[in-house]
């Protein structure tokens, strides 16, 4: 007897729950979506006519969450507000720029005044006549060189000091007294390349190239009987267009030492091209360490002894010509309306 009420109570509970399951029917996305929508009808009604208590949902694993994107699904978007739906359209339509490395290079350098486009107008010029006995040769003029017209000019480059100290100037000058090398001493100057910059590094190949060339023939036009270029990378350039090669070796047989240079590859050297026979050896060409403060590769006291060498040449030149014991005297002269340094000047203290 009792077996056969627990059956029938089974039998009960089996029906009670289909016809419940029967009952509660079975909800779409589109429905689900829906219980959301705008309605004029009191929420509390809704929800007790078309939202029974459905199961909790079960949480989903995080490696399997995907980033959700910022743009609604279609079915939601077309039962949002028309205003609301073309705005999200807007936002979706719409592409995203991410900014670059290469981006933000472009937008900096275009507002740098210091780009290399940046057309700067020189006020230096060469020194250069014929027959000196030293021809100083840099790399290019700087901003501060460009604008005052006097080369070497910014505070932090040693050119003027170094000149004193390896014995190539009897005292040490100012920028400013540049125009009165040639006449005190037979020293002129130049550079590789004439176009301004604030670094070095925004000169071209092209440019140093051509720069090579065109300083080649300045010494053979003026033929000095030194040249003392400042800077290795000058001396690159220089090679380069003298040998043809591509690159200068680093080491091995030809690798760049500071100091005098190979007689072939004196600068303005000038062969007769269908005898081949040499018409002028050229200028005996020295290469010194960059006095640029940015040059911070070499020590003061390095740089100096690397420059020692010419400038002791300089002191027995000055000594050859007849020049011993005698103290020149500079008087004011002017430069384009500045005056400049006046003293005694003794070329061999």
């Amino acid at each position: 007897m009792d077996i056969k009420i627990e059956e029938h109570t089974e039998q009960n509970l089996k029906t009670t729950r289909a016809n419940d399951s029967e009952s509660v029917p079975r909800r779409s996305f589109r429905d689900h979506v829906l219980r959301f929508g705008y309605s004029t009808s009191s929420p509390t009604k809704q929800l007790s006519q078309d939202n029974p208590v459905l199961p909790p949902a079960q949480p989903t694993s995080p490696v399997l969450k995907r980033k959700r994107s910022q743009a609604l699904p279609r079915k939601v978007a077309s039962h949002l507000d028309p205003a609301e739906s073309s705005i999200q359209e807007a936002k979706s339509a719409t592409p995203k720029r991410k900014s670059t490395p290469r981006s933000r290079k472009a937008s900096s350098a275009s507002a740098s005044p210091a780009s290399p486009g940046t057309p700067i107008i020189s006020k230096l010029h060469d020194t250069l006549r014929p027959n000196l006995t030293l021809v100083l040769i840099g790399l290019n003029p700087g901003i501060m060189t460009a604008n005052t017209g006097h080369p070497y000019s910014h505070p932090s480059n040693g050119f003027w000091k170094i000149l004193y100290s390896s014995g190539i100037t009897p005292i040490q000058h100012r920028p400013q007294d540049h125009r009165l090398l040639p006449d005190l001493y037979g020293i002129g100057n130049t550079n590789i390349c004439a176009r301004p910059s604030r670094l070095g590094s925004e000169l071209t190949k092209a440019e140093l190239a051509e720069g090579a060339k065109i300083l080649d023939d300045k010494i053979a036009t003026y033929r000095p009987e030194a040249a003392c270029i400042s800077g290795k990378g000058v001396w690159e350039a220089i090679w380069i267009y003298k040998t043809g090669r591509k690159k200068m070796p680093k080491d091995g047989e030809g690798a760049f030492q500071y100091g005098w240079q190979d007689d072939r590859l004196r600068l303005g050297r000038t062969v007769d091209a269908k005898s081949g026979e040499v018409v002028w050896e050229g200028a005996m060409t020295f290469v010194a360490p960059s006095t640029s403060g940015l040059n911070a590769g070499m020590r003061p006291a390095e740089k100096e002894e690397a420059w020692r060498p010419i400038g002791e040449w300089m002191r027995k030149k000055r000594e050859q010509r007849g020049m011993k014991l005698e103290t020149v005297k500079t008087e004011q002269k002017m430069t384009n309306g500045v005056a400049m340094a006046t003293k005694d000047l003794d070329p061999f203290v």
